[in-house]
């Protein structure tokens, strides 16, 4: 940035200021004399002034009280002598004479007069000070001292050049040291003032910007700064508040108690004539010492619409629930009934506890019956606790404050709690939490309320806990495995999703549902065929809803390089007949009964379908279909 420096010349200091060297002011100061004084100096420096020609100004003596006068928004630096250059012009007069006379205009430098009246003592130097505020004031006052028998001069050029054309001979207290430390300091006042200035705009800016309402005050609880959200926010006209006692704009304000308490207040209520605010208070302070207070606003429908936005980008980020009861499929008396009590339990805003074998479809109902019930649209947030360790869950659950622990992200996290805030919280295997968890999660149910983890803070939310296990949670709390005061309060709703192997008869429409999905390329004829095959009603399916979904996709990749379907579908049956760790073989037959078993075991049973089909531990329709094939 190119600065442009006006320096107020005349006689003495015009001729210092052009003999300056290029390498005695900064590089990006460009210097422009004014061979000007008093009146004619004041005319022309206004029109700088106003033309934003001029960043600043360097003069002394009469030069610079003039142009303080009337310039006031460019900086004036005046050339004052140092300590060196009053006692270097003491000398220099005190070798010539006894007496001298200091003439300056209207007092323009008293400290540099008291200065020499100091020092004059030192070397036996008689001083006579006088100033002058018109040029037939300073002619009167050089005739006087030369009629006095005063025959040395010490001044600026003016007084100077007066002194002069009386036969006095004259001394000037400016230096080129003098002189150029003036234009460095103005130099640097310009940069600084550009720097403020540039602060302000920004400043401004951002309070123009920003929602939050935002008043500041001083020691005296005088408003420094309204900004715009401010001033709509409590209905202020534009720049009224600015000026005036705090508690005289706003009647319940505490701005002022927290500048003399010094203590913050953070998320309170303020209610200001029925404009209902959320308001933080802080003190402001300088070298320990408090000289303000600021305080923030934001009305409490824009928090709630805040709110509703980030409930939105929660629905973005798939922090929502996706289906309804028009997606479970199936039509036994079990699954109608679950479907039943849980269309019921929508209606409700009790804790509830789904229980069921892996795969069932927990999720599904739990997703179900926060769709049908009236935190419909609010987040959904589902949480599988045996997919994390005990430190990381408490940590998603809770959320955790800045420094909580090695690796906490900057200004920490909201937990999933807080997150579902006015929504439905699914904590999937809730079996599987440590004692520690489980007493934080009680804290929850009962007070609604959470504290993040390495925090302080309580904070209320407002949520629905469902939860899910597929194990004996009343058997885990007889054997003191899981908080009997959590289960109760965790059960105070329950719902059992039945097992697939309980319900034959929706296999083939839950099957025929993912093979349409998947097998766009097959004909529906074929797909419901497929659908109805005897063997997938006869299988145990220990993995459930899950696992039927497994083979229709697996089967769907392999129906593009064979078409023999039902082969691909009977060897995804038996890929793993082995029986699972602590279950039942997922085939009800273990192998295919050749003919001759099958004509001993009818041989024995005297012709009896039924019993030898119990015999060979296969179902009646699986003896039929087998004899079928053997042609038996």
């Amino acid at each position: 940035m190119k600065i442009r420096i006006y320096v107020a010349t005349y006689g003495i200091l015009e001729r210092m200021a052009n003999d300056l060297r290029p390498d005695m002011i900064p590089a990006n100061v460009e210097l422009v004399p004014m061979n000007l004084v008093l009146n004619d100096l004041s005319v022309e420096a206004k029109r700088l002034e106003q033309a934003h020609e001029a960043d600043a100004f360097v003069a002394t003596g009469g030069n610079a009280a003039t142009l303080e006068r009337i310039i006031t928004s460019v900086p004036i630096v005046q050339i004052r002598p140092n300590g060196y250059d009053l006692i270097k012009v003491l000398q220099d007069v005190s070798l010539r004479t006894d007496r001298v006379g200091c003439i300056f205009y209207e007092n323009s430098m008293p400290d540099v007069a008291k200065a020499l009246e100091g020092l004059k003592d030192l070397i036996n130097l008689s001083v006579v000070s006088c100033s002058y505020s018109t040029r037939r004031q300073l002619e009167d006052i050089v005739r006087g001292m030369r009629e006095q028998g005063i025959r040395d001069v010490i001044g600026g050029s003016l007084a100077l050049q007066a002194a002069a054309e009386q036969g006095l001979y004259g001394h000037y207290l400016v230096t080129e040291a003098g002189l150029t430390d003036a234009i460095r300091t103005a130099a640097k006042l310009v940069e600084t003032r550009h720097q403020e200035v540039m602060q302000s705009r920004q400043l401004s800016s951002v309070l123009g910007f920003i929602n939050e309402g935002v008043i500041a005050i001083n020691r005296d609880d005088v408003i420094t700064l309204c900004n715009p959200s401010a001033e709509r926010i409590f209905g202020i006209r534009p720049g009224e508040a600015v000026g005036k006692k705090v508690y005289d704009v706003l009647k319940n304000t505490r701005l002022n108690i927290v500048r003399q308490t010094g203590v913050k207040e953070l998320d309170q209520i303020q209610d200001e004539g029925g404009i209902k605010v959320l308001t933080n208070r802080v003190p402001m302070a300088a070298d320990g010492v408090v000289i303000g207070a600021l305080a923030t606003f934001r009305g409490v429908h824009e928090v709630e619409q805040a709110e509703a936005q980030i409930r939105h980008k929660l629905y973005t980020r798939g922090l929502v629930a996706k289906h309804h009861f028009e997606d479970i499929i199936g039509c036994s008396p079990a699954l109608r009934k679950a479907v039943d009590e849980a269309r019921e339990y929508a209606l409700s805003d009790a804790t509830l506890l789904i229980t069921g074998d892996s795969g069932t479809g927990k999720e599904l109902f739990a997703q179900s019956i926060h769709n049908a019930g009236a935190r419909c649209g609010k987040p959904f947030v589902a949480v599988n606790c045996a997919a994390m360790t005990n430190q990381l869950l408490e940590s998603e659950l809770f959320g955790y404050e800045e420094g909580a622990f090695t690796g906490a992200k900057r200004g920490g996290k909201r937990g999933v709690f807080e997150l579902a805030d006015t929504g439905t919280v699914f904590l999937d295997e809730i079996a599987e939490i440590s004692p520690e968890t489980q007493a934080h999660l009680l804290r929850v149910l009962e007070q609604r309320e959470v504290m993040r983890v390495g925090g302080e803070k309580i904070r209320p939310v407002d949520i629905r806990i469902l939860s899910a296990t597929n194990r004996d949670l009343r058997e885990m709390v007889r054997k003191g495995q899981f908080r009997k005061d959590l289960y109760y309060r965790l059960n105070i709703l329950s719902l059992n999703i039945p097992s697939l192997s309980s319900r034959p008869e929706d296999i083939p429409l839950i099957f025929l549902h993912y093979l349409k999905r998947l097998c766009p390329h097959i004909s529906d004829d074929v797909l419901s065929s497929l659908a109805e095959m005897p063997e997938l009603r006869e299988y145990a399916w220990p993995g459930n809803t899950r696992e039927l979904r497994n083979i229709a996709e697996r089967f769907s990749v392999l129906s593009h390089t064979n078409a023999d379907y039902r082969q691909i579908i009977l060897e995804s049956l038996a890929r793993d007949p082995s029986p699972l760790p602590g279950g039942d073989a997922p085939w009800k037959v273990q192998r295919q009964p050749s003919a001759d078993g099958i004509r001993a075991a009818l041989t024995s049973c005297d012709g009896n379908k039924s019993k030898a089909a119990q015999m060979l531990g296969i179902s009646r329709s699986t003896l039929w279909r087998r004899m079928r094939e053997l042609g038996i």
